[in-house]
């Protein structure tokens, strides 16, 4: 499809407003693909300017920014940002069926959506938005392209994406400042699809574009750095100073949260639902009638104050250029500028008139309401320059009306009203007003609250004020100049994007932190899942080595065997050896050992020289011999005798033992058994009778043992009966006699006593404490004790009834009632410095009341047939004060409301007997929501969760009852002191009587007691010597006496027959030593005739006999060391036999159990397939090394046998059960690697996520720092063009000015002022006249205002303190910027003055602007008003 171009706007075309201004997220324009869009490509932009329709073909989602891909007719594509899109989008039933030319839309209204406005507001600003996503060149400029260091528009418009109004001012020395903007580019030949011929034509229209941005680019009135701040993507970073700077970036982009990732951006408003808003279609077609003298859209058009500040209802139209506003002080001038900062949105802080807006409200009035209208027309419907485009012309017309209402009391509310004076509501705008009223003032780029836009009279008198230091004031000037120029805003902004970085720096260090203790965690998982790895080989290994070990263990146990077995069977063949070498040896040594004793023997015989001591000892020996037989012979006849005599004796026993045995069976024995019987069983039943005796006294001692505890606790009873009745008596006693003092004449003294005695002195001393009390000690003056104001109602029952009453209130008649709790902590502190003793108020807080809680008035009837009235609480009482005198409604209401909650008196009743009680307690009254009662004898009845509930308590006082009154006639209350006195003392003598008569039976029954134990006693003894009677009775019994014979004779029989065999025995060895006796001396005799018969040959032969003694005995030592050696072998080769023996029982043993539990876990071939294994895997491991090459296969198979030994295996198992036992204790291997994956990915999730941040703050960073260098290269500007403008005002009064700025902290900024014809400027601008001093703020503020492009500006007397001089000059020259340097704004001046110096200024400016050839004001140039005082 080609494109064709129409001559003007395409009819009906009409923008999307549904659009939201921006995305929440930018996945959210994926649902606007398919929408139409109408785009004006200006000269600068194609070679062949006008209007090109298409529609979103697709969205890519870039380092979260949205571009939407827009495919035109021809086929050429586009990708826009968001804002672009939104400035392009159209609704689809307007989209039109040709196209338009471009080349005649001079004429059009400079709107968005006109081929002209867009072409100011598009093509002149082609930096203000973000760059697309194709080449630089098409986008404006690449990223390395010199970048403006201000954000500027060539042309006077507003920029469709960030709303700024931006003005180039010339420099410091008066001219044209340098180009500050960037190169317009046109669309890329690459994107629109044209060749050379293209590229061409778009240099010539860069040229073109050079030559138009010679245009004075202005300061833009505020810099937005907030989405900047929040940290831009790469792209958007290029471009920002191609248009208005980095810091005017419209492109949404997410801040950066730090560790958190990246957010969405900044949040859309949220448009109003479609069905709310005007039909766009509709709102166009609207004829908008035009009024008459149309003004430039922004410029005031008129104000009505309403009850406003000292006016009722006052309206100034405003002139076209400037506005004078003349009227005496008071008059009321100030208050029109502070109803247009009102109607603006200014605060009352705003205004320096106070702290809230509802002092502004007429004083007597309610409300106040403040209208304004604002021109806002379009270009096509006004003579003058339009410097703005219009603010929703669709929906408001070329008049928009703001009404402020104010209210007395606070707060306020917008309303808006369109041309026709319909009020826009808010579902049609889609916001509430106030918001829309601060759209409207940034889009005609009105700050009510900028000093420089509305100059009041106390910025103007605060200007010159200075303080020593570094004071707020001495930085006013200052704060004046960054604000009037914009820079304080951009200053803010760049310092709060400074604290976002920083604190995004500041998370991604902690993120970092964090991130790195995630890695080590996830190495650390890591290398746990290589341990659970190796755990789970070592397990499958495990298996094997426990499987060999077992196996090794039976085939160790089957080799010791074996190796038991063969020890075993070599052992008896050596015991026998050895027992043979023994016996031969041991032969050997006896036969030495006999020769020798035989060559001793006869070597002994041999010795003549001894031969008689031989004879003589053989004669002694014979001697010896004879003498020991004969001993022997004595001793066996002894013996003899001593058997013969046992035998007899024996004899004798066994005879008395038949005796006995017979006697046993005689008659007289058993005579005597019976007689003993008989005493036995006399002296049994004896004892018997002696424990029932016991038993009897015991049974009576614990009976007086109880009677003694109740006669205690019955004399305890009478004693405390008896003091309470003497106590009563004294009470009684000590009444009658104050009645009978004040019956005598008393009088209040008496009646104080008697107070005093019921309620005691230390609650009487607080009471008048309290009456003494300061008047505001308390919020409600106190009162107490509550039985004090108390009285029973007379005859509503009587005396017994009244002491019940009493007891039922017992817990609140002490008690004292305050109204608040500071009220109870002020008594208890009066009652301390009262010095009351011990005594502490109980105190309640009981809010006073004027009416009492609302309960069923009594009597109560119980039973309608007999009539039976229940007393209730209430019903007995009335509230009647204690002295003379009154009682207020409020404590009356407050003391019986206080009984009713606290004392239960509306719930509670009196009644007679237990069982009315108990049937009252049961809900017996329930209807008259009665649930507790109290019968005479003073026990409590209630029902609780279905349980009856009774509170024993005695009734103590049954005198005259403290709620009964104390009356000045005591006459009727002295009798029946008396009559109480009475009964007081009969209960007490009764109460006496009953005490002692419980001390005498108590008494009574001590004594008995006493006897008793007594008697006990006596009767023990005589028990205890029954019972050792009878014991010795039993023992003495004839039967057991013939037993007892029996059994000695017995044991004497057994005695004597071993006492017989001890003596056979004696008698047979002293037999065999008389024989030996007799062989000696016969021996002996044989040697002493042989000693006789030898002679002389014992010589020789004694010396043969010495040395075969001496030859024997050495064979003989040596024989005795064959024997020692043979017999420890042989005992050794014994032990080994033992030991064989054992060990072979012992494998056995081993062997077979081994071999089942074997046999249990796997068969004998898979344990020595599972020991090669085992084998195998050690020789890996040792291969695996570093010494293994270094080893021999036989050194490595010689380690790998040691390795699957028995010790060694175990120890391997042990080991490896550890350590998979250690690796498993934090989970096992599949739980692991899922943490560890699960870890692993979350990691690379946020460690991407830190990476993209960490990319998004540098480019924050970088942009940041742009933003600075920018920000500086402004403030550098606006101070040299404030410094020249300023020099230039100064020098109209013929003084050298300078203006020097140090942007501290804190910021300064000195003027210095002096006289051309001076040297030397004065040291403070204090000394200045005031005329002069009123002069330099005029031309500061004008330097200053210079800056600024807003449609109008406001002065308030800023001439009141100029002589006439000063003022002209200072007129002059406002009305001279009015015309020559700012004509398409307003001037509204406020001055106490005439207007005579404003005409004769205006007068001047005419003949200068002929002198000059320049354009002469209009007529209506100036518009004087005097504003009279204010009138009702």
């Amino acid at each position: 499809m080609t494109r064709r171009k129409e001559k003007a706007r395409p009819e009906g075309l009409i923008a999307d407003t549904s659009l939201p201004a921006r995305l929440a997220s930018p996945h959210e324009a994926r649902a606007y693909v398919g929408r139409p869009v109408c785009r004006y490509f200006s000269f600068e932009e194609s070679d062949s300017p006008g209007w090109y329709f298409g529609r979103v073909i697709s969205v890519d989602v870039d380092a979260d920014t949205a571009f939407l891909t827009v495919e035109y007719e021809d086929k050429d594509t586009e990708e826009l940002y968001w804002n672009e899109f939104v400035r392009w989008a159209v609704t689809e039933d307007s989209m039109p069926p040709t196209h338009t030319d471009g080349g005649e839309a001079a004429g059009a209204a400079a709107d968005p959506h006109t081929p002209d406005g867009a072409a100011q507001i598009g093509g002149a600003a082609a930096g203000g938005t973000a760059p697309r996503k194709r080449s630089a060149s098409a986008a404006g400029l690449a990223p390395d392209s010199p970048e403006s260091p201000t954000p500027v528009r060539q042309q006077r418009t507003r920029s469709a994406s960030t709303g700024v109004h931006v003005k180039q001012e010339p420099g410091a020395d008066g001219e044209g400042g340098s180009q500050l903007g960037p190169q317009r580019s046109r669309r890329s030949q690459a994107s629109r699809g044209r060749g050379e011929d293209g590229a061409a034509a778009e240099r010539e229209g860069e040229a073109d574009g050079e030559e138009e941005d010679v245009a004075r680019p202005r300061v833009r009135r505020r810099l937005d750095m907030d989405q900047a701040a929040d940290g831009q993507p790469h792209e958007a970073t290029g471009a920002a100073g191609a248009g208005a700077g980095a810091a005017l970036s419209s492109a949404p982009a997410p801040p950066a949260d730090g560790a958190g990732g990246s957010r969405a951006g900044v949040a859309s408003q949220s448009a109003a639902p479609q069905q709310q808003r005007l039909s766009a279609a509709a709102v166009m077609q609207k004829k908008w009638k035009l009024p008459r003298d149309p003004r430039p859209a922004g410029h005031l058009r008129r104000i009505q104050l309403i009850n406003f500040m000292c006016h009722k209802n006052l309206e100034v139209e405003f002139g076209p250029h400037v506005t004078f506003l003349s009227g005496q002080n008071g008059s009321g001038k100030s208050a029109v500028l502070q109803g247009l900062q009102a109607c603006l949105g200014a605060s009352a802080r705003d205004t320096s008139r106070g702290s809230n807006l509802s002092g502004w409200v007429k004083v007597g009035c309610n409300t106040a309401s403040v209208a304004l209208e604002l021109w806002n027309t379009r270009e096509e419907d006004t003579a003058a320059g339009q410097r703005t485009v219009p603010f929703r012309y669709e929906l408001y017309g070329p008049v928009i009306k703001i009404v402020r209402k104010l209210h007395s009391k606070g707060g306020g509310t917008f309303q808006l009203y369109n041309a026709h004076g319909v009020e826009v509501k808010q579902a049609q705008i889609g916001q509430s007003p106030a918001k829309e009223v601060s759209a409207l003032a940034d889009h005609f780029h009105v700050d009510a609250a900028n000093p420089l836009m509305i100059i009041t009279q106390d910025m103007s008198a605060r200007f010159h004020q200075k303080t020593s230091g570094s004071g707020a004031r001495s930085c006013s000037k200052y704060e004046m100049f960054m604000e009037g120029t914009c820079l304080a805003a951009a200053r803010d902004t760049l310092a709060a994007a400074e604290q976002k970085i920083a604190r995004a720096d500041a998370n991604l260090a902690r993120q970092q932190g964090r991130l790195a203790e995630r890695s080590a965690a996830v190495k650390q998982l890591e290398a746990k899942v290589k341990e659970l790895q190796q755990a789970a080989d070592m397990r499958q290994l495990l298996g094997d080595v426990e499987a060999a070990l077992m196996w090794s263990t039976v085939r160790e146990s089957e080799e010791g065997l074996k190796a038991a077995k063969a020890a075993a069977a070599a052992a008896p063949v050596r015991v026998a050896a050895l027992q043979e070498r023994l016996a031969a040896r041991q032969q050997a040594h006896s036969q030495l050992q006999e020769r020798e004793r035989n060559l001793r023997a006869e070597m002994e015989d041999t010795r003549v020289a001894q031969l008689p001591a031989r004879l003589k000892e053989l004669e002694a020996a014979k001697r010896e011999a004879a003498r020991r037989q004969t001993a022997a012979r004595r001793e066996l006849e002894r013996l003899d005798e001593s058997i013969r005599s046992l035998k007899d004796t024996k004899s004798e026993r066994e005879a008395d033992l038949q005796a006995l045995a017979a006697a046993a069976q005689s008659d007289t024995a058993l005579q005597s058994l019976a007689a003993h019987n008989e005493r036995l069983n006399a002296k049994t039943q004896e004892l018997e009778g002696l424990q029932e005796q016991l038993a009897a006294l015991e049974a009576r001692r614990l009976a007086l043992a109880g009677e003694k505890a109740t006669a205690e606790q019955e004399e305890r009873t009478a004693a405390a009966a008896r003091r309470d009745a003497e106590a009563a008596l004294r009470d009684a006693n000590g009444l009658h006699e104050e009645l009978a003092a004040a019956a005598a004449g008393g009088g209040a003294d008496a009646r104080w006593r008697m107070l005093t005695r019921r309620w005691g002195d230390s609650a009487m001393r607080l009471q008048e404490a309290i009456r003494r009390a300061p008047p505001n000690t308390f919020s409600r003056p106190p009162f107490g004790p509550v039985g004090l104001y108390l009285r029973r109602v007379p005859g509503s029952c009587d005396q017994a009834f009244a002491a019940l009453l009493e007891h039922a209130l017992s817990n609140v008649l002490d008690g004292w009632i305050v109204n608040q709790r500071d009220d109870s902590d002020r008594l208890q502190a009066l009652a301390r410095q009262a010095e009351l003793g011990g005594y502490r108020p109980q105190v309640s807080v009981a809010p006073f009341k004027d009416r009492v809680h609302p309960y069923k008035p009594g009597p109560l009837l119980c039973d309608p047939h007999t009539g039976v009235v229940c007393k209730r609480v209430v019903d007995l009482l009335q509230p009647a004060p204690p002295n003379e005198e009154a009682m207020t409604d409020t404590m009356r209401a407050t003391l019986m409301s206080f009984l009713l909650d606290n004392g239960g008196a509306a719930s509670t009743v009196l009644v007679e007997d237990r069982d009315m009680a108990q049937w009252v307690a049961r809900g017996g009254l329930q209807h008259w929501d009665v649930w507790t009662a109290y019968d005479l004898e003073g026990t409590k009845y209630e029902e609780r969760n279905s349980t009856l509930i009774t509170n024993v308590k005695a009734i103590r006082n049954r005198g005259m009852c403290k709620v009964d009154e104390v009356a000045a006639d005591t006459s009727a209350q002295l009798a029946e002191a008396a009559r109480q006195l009475a009964a007081r003392k009969a209960e007490a003598a009764a109460a006496a009587a009953t005490h002692e008569a419980a001390v005498a039976a108590l008494r009574r029954l001590e004594g008995e007691a006493t006897d008793l134990k007594k008697r006990q006693v006596a009767l023990g003894r005589q028990q205890a010597r029954c019972t050792a009677e009878l014991s010795t009775m039993r023992e003495e019994t004839p039967a057991a006496a013939s037993e007892a014979l029996s059994a000695e004779l017995m044991n004497a029989l057994t005695q004597l027959g071993s006492q017989l065999q001890q003596q056979a025995s004696a008698r047979a060895e002293r037999e065999s030593e008389l024989n030996n006796a007799a062989a000696s001396v016969r021996d002996v005799e044989a040697k002493l005739a042989q000693a006789r018969l030898d002679g002389d040959s014992y010589l020789a032969r004694r010396d043969e006999l010495v040395a075969a003694v001496e030859e024997v005995g050495q064979q003989l030592a040596a024989s005795a060391r064959r024997v020692a050696d043979t017999e420890a072998l042989l005992a050794a080769a014994r032990q080994d036999a033992a030991v064989a023996q054992a060990r072979i029982d012992e494998y056995e043993s081993k062997v077979e159990a081994s071999r089942a539990e074997a046999e249990k876990e796997c068969p004998r071939a898979e344990g020595a397939a599972a020991l090669e294994r085992v084998k195998e895997a050690k020789r890996e491991r040792l291969r695996r090394d570093r010494g293994a090459a270094s080893r021999s296969p036989q050194e490595l198979e010689k380690e790998v046998e040691a390795a699957v030994s028995l010790k060694a295996l175990r120890a391997w198992v042990n080991r490896t059960e550890r350590d998979i036992e250690r690796l498993e204790a934090d989970g096992n291997l599949e739980t692991i690697r899922a943490r560890a994956d699960e870890a692993r990915a979350s990691f690379k999730i946020d460690l991407d996520a830190y990476k993209a941040v960490q990319k998004k703050v540098k480019v924050m960073r970088e942009n940041q720092s742009l933003r600075e260098v920018k920000y500086i290269k402004i403030r550098d500007y606006a101070e040299r063009v404030v410094s020249a403008k300023f020099q230039q005002y100064m020098l109209r009064r013929n003084f050298a000015a300078s203006l020097a700025l140090s942007h501290g902290p804190p910021g300064r900024l000195e003027l210095s002022v002096r006289p051309t014809n001076q040297q030397e400027a004065p040291s403070s601008l204090m000394q200045l006249s005031g005329g002069e001093r009123s002069f330099t703020t005029v031309a500061f503020l004008l330097a200053v205002g210079a800056m600024l492009d807003s449609p109008f500006r406001c002065c308030d007397e800023i001439d009141v303190y100029m002589d006439p001089t000063n003022r002209k000059v200072s007129t002059a020259a406002l009305l001279e910027y009015a015309w020559l340097f700012n004509s398409g704004s307003q001037l509204v001046m406020l001055s106490p003055q005439d207007s005579k110096t404003t005409q004769e200024c205006e007068d001047a400016l005419v003949k200068k602007c002929q002198a000059d050839r320049r354009p002469v004001p209009p007529k209506d140039f100036c518009k004087i008003l005097v504003l009279q005082p204010p009138r009702e």
